[in-house]
Order: structure tokens, then sequence, then C-alpha cells
């Protein structure tokens, strides 16, 4: 499955910013304040690291598809 895109659902729980992302993948997350979703980036090089840094949201607000 390739990845197309990567966003933020804050419509029930907010991002904690702990920067777990970043961590995981830095290629596509940053946490300065608030975390983001890097622009221009092929996730498909990344695609198993997005979806690790998901499934280790502790809020769950990373999404895919």
């Amino acid at each position: 499955m390739a990845i197309k895109s990567v966003w933020l659902d804050e419509s029930e729980d907010e991002c904690l910013c702990c920067g777990g992302c970043e961590a995981i993948c830095p290629e596509v997350f940053e946490a300065p304040e608030k975390m983001l979703v890097k622009k221009c980036v092929n996730y498909d090089l990344y695609e198993d690291k997005i979806k690790e840094a998901a499934q280790d949201c502790p809020t769950g607000t990373i999404k895919y598809d």
C-alpha cells in the first residue's frame, strides 16, 4: 500500500507534542512547538516508519492513507 497523505486528526484528542513521531521518523514529522507533517516528502520511502509513528502515537492523532 502506497501512502499518499499523512495528517493530524485532532477531532477527538489533541497532539501532545511528545516528540515520539519525530524520534521515529524525522524525515516526515517535526515537533517544534506543535507537531507538523512535512510537505513535499515522498511518503513511500518512509511507509514503515509512518505506520510505526501512527501506531505509537499516545493520542492516535496521526492518520494516513
